[in-house]
């Protein structure tokens, strides 16, 4: 038991570090193509640098997408209960309209998400934990239109937002509605230092 401890303190004493840029989505072309979900597109290169400095730590390669954003309103979220009262047409223009891509966003940390596959795997995820109030307000607006239009109160709650830029992962990506795994701070295994 004092062994585990002792690696977890240490795990948190580990840093990696990343470009500022990794946050800057303002030299990103927004994407308002997307048919179920929202996001902010960001420069793929710090991720990339990112993802490769914990590839080392971790002693294995990961499997990623090639590219880097964070989601705002997931495709379930769409699917399952805005659907029925907006249209992605109707966020994308609020998304514009509020400047997604000129958003504030803060790193946090680097985050590890886990799920027991079987008795022998276990899946890892791995992203950036970020904050940011544009984002949020821009979630409260996709919900006072869906309430304005008689959506229900609880189906869609702005709060429940977990902004992450995923790096990559083992097997797969873990989801909080798929897997359970929130990708929030609590969430926290490496510290983040942002270059300049």
């Amino acid at each position: 038991m004092k062994i585990a401890s002792l690696f977890i303190l240490a795990a948190f004493a580990q840093e990696l570090s990343t470009d500022r840029d990794l946050t800057n989505g303002s030299q990103m072309k927004y994407n308002q193509k997307t048919p179920n979900y929202l996001s902010m597109e960001l420069p793929y290169k710090p991720a990339e640098k990112l993802r490769k400095q914990l590839e080392q730590l971790l002693n294995s390669p990961l499997k990623n997408r090639g590219e880097a954003h964070i989601t705002v309103i997931t495709p379930i979220e769409f699917n399952k209960v805005l659907k029925s009262k907006v249209s992605m047409e109707e966020i994308h223009q609020l998304a514009i309209e509020n400047q997604i891509q000129q958003a504030d966003v803060k790193a946090i940390c680097v985050g590890v998400g886990e799920k027991k596959e079987s008795s022998k795997e276990t899946l890892n995820t791995y992203y950036v934990v970020v904050e940011s109030n544009k984002l949020l307000a821009l979630r409260k607006k996709v919900q006072d239109l869906y309430l304005s239009r008689g959506g229900e109160e609880k189906a869609f709650q702005a709060e429940q937002f977990y902004p992450h830029i995923t790096l990559g992962f083992t097997m797969r990506d873990l989801h909080l509605e798929s897997d359970g795994v929130v990708k929030n701070s609590e969430s926290c295994r490496y510290n983040l230092k942002l270059n300049e």
